[in-house]
């Protein structure tokens, strides 16, 4: 509402940054984590009056429904950062749209980007200086998405999604 009374719509772009491992719940048994079962999303985490509670393919759709709705063109960590299915089923049904999925959480090495490769579970990285070990580490992440024709955002704090003055 406030981009349109404005008159900013098609000029402003949303970015979500789902940060989705805060209000993820693991299945309550060791068992049921043995045999990979998904757990679920309490949107309402911080109310526990008011709890607003989403499997996985209800999240997705929540996130299908942002970006139908609004001018979504980042949603960054969308699900737990052990949830790889969520990941990979995500970014299949946005490619090609231009959105991204942003792994933050699930990219952390350079040996992390090429596994999320291999498993197509997003589309754009976040290099939060703040966790590498090294420069050197980071402009390598940086080179080896760049190649592989991901989206690049740079941060130097864990819950910015961008900051333009390093990424500059």
């Amino acid at each position: 509402e406030a981009i349109e009374a404005e008159n900013e719509k098609g000029n402003v772009k949303i970015g979500i940054s789902a940060s989705a491992d805060r209000y993820y719940r693991a299945p309550p048994s060791s068992e049921a984590r043995e045999k990979r079962k998904i757990g679920t999303y309490d949107l309402g985490y911080k109310t526990s009056h008011k709890p607003n509670v989403l499997d996985e393919s209800n999240l997705t759709k929540l996130y299908r429904d942002a970006v139908s709705d609004f001018d979504v063109v980042v949603i960054a960590d969308p699900f737990a950062s052990d949830q790889f299915g969520g990941y990979a089923e995500t970014t299949e049904e946005f490619s090609g749209s231009g959105v991204q999925i942003l792994g933050k959480s699930i990219i952390t090495r350079v040996n992390s980007v090429q596994q999320a490769a291999r498993r197509s579970l997003c589309n754009g990285v976040c290099v939060r200086l703040s966790e590498m070990t090294t420069v050197s580490e980071a402009l390598e992440i940086a080179k080896l998405v760049k190649k592989k024709g991901w989206g690049l955002a740079v941060s130097t704090e864990t819950f910015n999604l961008c900051d333009p003055v390093v990424a500059d």
